[in-house]
């Protein structure tokens, strides 16, 4: 940090130096660009960026040497990276096929930084209602998107993926459950980076709490019509979980309901 402070930011290395790790993501699928994740093993666990000169050349399960002469050191609006490495010049590959396991955490600790760049995991999630239907980004346009995920605390965190990614027009699943991805940073605002659609398993049922804040919307929905025409009871809203029809369609009757009776939402 001395170094990169006194050169502006950045450092550039003059001798033979090396680090070793893991690479947890590549640019294979297209949901990064001439980059990939390198992260220390369990001694030592440090992650960064590594901003290649060309795509290809590593791939997720590599176990590799980085040469660091040459190349620099940088802060990239917030994301620590190693800049300009040249696939063959600056890399030995030593194993193949060496898969780190990701890191459990919760959306509230990605904020403390200690995370950027390193494979982590999350359980009971699930993305915000509103982006229910939608793709995880525009792949006829090739724009990135970014959507949410939320916890059950209402916890929220983006989920940015570009419109090259292999599964860019893939419908964004509509259940809970384990997301695993890389943490990314760009200024103040943490990222997650998924690596491939098999590590998304939101299959489970919805949070319905994570939406409906409040046990007067909650009692609101009290016998709204299920898709069999029967009716919703209390008690399997207060338990947070059922499966539902996609919440619009009880939402658009909560505020029908609502502007009837003029209950004040």
């Amino acid at each position: 940090d001395s170094h990169m402070a006194a050169c502006g930011g950045k450092y550039q290395f003059k001798k033979d130096h090396s680090v070793f790790g893991y690479i947890t993501m590549s640019d294979k699928i297209g949901n990064i660009y001439k980059s990939a994740y390198l992260q220390g093993g369990a001694d030592d666990d440090k992650a960064i960026n590594l901003h290649l000169l060309s795509s290809g050349g590593v791939y997720e399960g590599d176990y590799v040497r980085v040469n660091l002469k040459g190349l620099v050191l940088s802060d990239y609006s917030g994301m620590i990276q190693l800049d300009s490495v040249h696939v063959d010049n600056n890399i030995v590959k030593l194993e193949t096929r060496r898969f780190l396991e990701p890191e459990l955490v919760d959306i509230e600790n990605i904020g403390t930084g200690s995370y950027v760049g390193k494979l982590v995991k999350f359980r009971k999630v699930q993305f915000q209602q509103q982006y229910v239907g939608k793709t995880y980004a525009d792949k006829e346009g090739q724009k990135t998107v970014n959507t949410y995920i939320e916890d059950e605390l209402g916890n929220t965190m983006i989920v940015r993926t570009s419109g090259y990614a292999n599964f860019a027009g893939d419908t964004l699943p509509t259940g809970s459950g384990s997301l695993v991805a890389i943490v990314s940073r760009y200024n103040t605002e943490y990222q997650l980076f998924i690596r491939n659609t098999n590590e998304v398993q939101l299959t489970g049922l919805v949070m319905l709490t994570n939406y409906l804040k409040t046990t007067s919307m909650l009692r609101l929905l009290v016998n709204l019509p299920m898709r069999d025409g029967r009716t919703m009871p209390y008690k399997a809203l207060q338990s947070g979980c059922v499966r539902l029809l996609p919440m619009a369609t009880y939402l658009a009757s909560a505020e029908t309901m609502a502007s009837k009776t003029r209950l004040g939402l």
